[in-house]
């Protein structure tokens, strides 16, 4: 009786196992989770009371997510323009870095879980089911589990994604980007109603978590669909089961994806956005990509180098690691042996990787000025282009071709064999030592006293001087819940940035009555320590900060 017992729980135990989502889901997204937990140690046991990011895009980040929830739930608009920012006068947020993906996800989520729980699952979403796509993405080409699932690793844990996890919450959402990178393929090789559709909706999760996402995948599907051609590996055209999908897919893209990029186009057209980056300063470095540093967790070693970058962490971190660069090595000198596609993601890569260089060579931090890249080419063919500045950031797609480039090598290993495995398991330690970031901070979800002070208080606009920055503003806003006089935001609509010149210019020392006769602000914040010359009753005051009421004011 125990035997068929023990035997019934085996069996049980063995069906789970062998089933498909377990393997293709479930165990990878474990295994993502896992290294997750300690490459970004301690914030998961932060997860309930730590926002996991940092106080500068981070909180703007945190900003992003409550204002999608708040303008749809409460407001009941749409999140791509706000009034409670640059207030009176509002701005357009067509140009903001808003990410609503993760705002609409949060809808939901905030239903059950606080900000900060809703913003920390985004979070772990975005690197663990990054890594599931990556891992199917792999495993489509090598057909095997383990080289895929590192291909997910390589990608998800690559130094791109976790530097800019300490604030930059829409480059963190790559999640997207290999799953549009195989359906597509999928479609364009084996035509299906249902995966044009699919395809469709992927590349608007794409675009709603990141612009520069899109604009890469809409190139790399260009180049997918050249290389697929040039091999004749598309069905005949002319056959209606080849050519009605793809003419679906273009359709239901017209529909819900292109709205979005062409309002931003015509929206920069007629009010140009300001704030792009100088492409010249983010632009990757040639030799950062094989010296590891930045953030990296023995970054001392290599600090007789990363000294000379003065670019920010998060935007300079893009080392590939030298255990997958001698894989990609390896795949470009045995490509016609190690897989039929290995070309086209060597290719992919290196077209990213030149592009990502930006418009002028950089070495040692040095612009040579003298050596013009084809990036510099693009920008005059595609003028709209500098309101990125930020060509350091293609270089994702050459870290998604390296996973895939790696997980084809790998799978050629005899792993039935002790030297596969002794070879797996080496390259396995090394990559996992390159890829271990250095510390995040996670910082507390609390708010100044005076900000709930300021909640509640009748409504009314507010400029709030007492914040550390502009990041910080953002955040207290949350709290607060009333309009904001200027507003930290990525790109400024020209006649916006006027306006806001002009408030400053009114805001002096002698004429802060403005800020309620002329732009309808009630209350101005400022740090306790500092001494305002005028006479407005402060109607707050501790330690921190005071808030001043500008109603009573003569002009008001």
């Amino acid at each position: 009786m125990r035997k068929a017992k023990t035997g019934k729980k085996a069996s049980v135990a063995k069906s789970i196992f062998s089933n498909r989502y377990v393997i293709y889901g479930l165990i990878p997204l474990l295994f993502y989770f896992t290294f997750f937990c300690f490459y970004t140690w301690p914030w998961i046991i932060h997860f309930n009371t730590r926002f996991f990011t940092d106080m500068g895009d981070g909180y703007q980040n945190v900003w992003n997510m409550w204002w999608v929830n708040y303008s749809i739930t409460h407001l009941h608009q749409l999140p791509w323009h706000t009034t409670y920012l640059h207030y009176p006068y509002g701005t357009s947020l067509l140009g903001q870095t808003l990410n609503p993906f993760n705002g609409f996800v949060a809808i939901v989520l905030l239903k059950v879980f606080s900000l900060v729980q809703s913003f920390n699952i985004m979070v772990i979403f975005s690197f663990v089911f990054g890594g599931l796509t990556t891992f199917w993405l792999c495993h489509f080409f090598s057909k095997r589990y383990i080289p895929s699932l590192i291909g997910g690793f390589i990608f998800t844990f690559s130094s791109y994604h976790m530097a800019h996890a300490i604030g930059h919450m829409q480059l963190v959402s790559l999640e997207w980007i290999p799953l549009f990178i195989l359906l597509w393929w999928k479609l364009l090789t084996k035509p299906r109603y249902k995966t044009a559709v699919a395809a469709a909706i992927v590349l608007l999760l794409v675009l709603l978590c990141d612009y520069y996402y899109f604009l890469y995948c809409v190139v790399s599907g260009g180049v997918i669909f050249i290389y697929l051609w040039h091999k004749r590996a598309i069905p005949p055209i002319k056959n209606k089961s080849t050519y009605k999908p793809l003419i679906l897919f273009v359709i239901v893209s017209l529909i819900i994806v292109a709205p979005l990029p062409l309002a931003l186009l015509h929206e920069n057209a007629q009010d140009p956005l300001q704030g792009a980056h100088d492409d010249r300063m983010f632009s990757a470095d040639l030799l950062t990509t094989i010296i590891d540093g930045g953030f990296w967790h023995f970054a001392s070693l290599t600090h007789f180098y990363w000294k000379f970058i003065k670019v920010y962490i998060a935007e300079s971190s893009i080392y590939f690691s030298l255990s997958v660069i001698i894989l990609v090595v390896i795949a470009a000198w045995k490509r016609n042996k190690i897989h039929r596609d290995t070309v086209f993601w060597l290719t992919l890569g290196a077209i990213f990787y030149i592009l990502s260089l930006g418009p002028r060579l950089r070495v040692f931090n040095y612009s040579i000025n003298h050596a013009p890249l084809p990036y510099a080419l693009l920008e005059k063919l595609i003028p709209t282009l500098k309101l990125s500045g930020d060509p350091d950031r293609i270089i994702v797609m050459s870290f998604l071709a390296a996973a895939v480039l790696a997980s084809l090598v790998l799978s050629k290993l005899n792993l039935s064999k002790r030297k596969g495995k002794a070879i797996l398991a080496i390259f396995s330690i090394v990559l996992f030592l390159e890829l271990w970031p250095g510390p995040y901070a996670a910082n507390p979800a609390v708010e100044p006293a005076y900000v709930l002070a300021l909640e509640k208080l009748p409504y009314g606009g507010v400029m709030d001087n007492a914040a550390i920055s502009q990041s910080g503003q953002l955040y207290h806003q949350i709290g607060f819940l009333k309009p904001m006089v200027l507003g930290y935001i990525s790109r400024t609509p020209t006649s916006v940035m006027n306006k806001d010149n002009q408030l400053l210019i009114s805001i002096t020392k002698t004429n802060y009555g403005s800020l309620c006769s002329v732009y309808h602000t009630r209350y101005l914040t400022e740090p306790e320590s500092r001494q305002m010359n005028f006479k407005y009753p402060i109607i707050y005051q501790d330690s921190y900060a005071k808030i001043y009421d500008l109603k009573t004011s003569n002009s008001c």
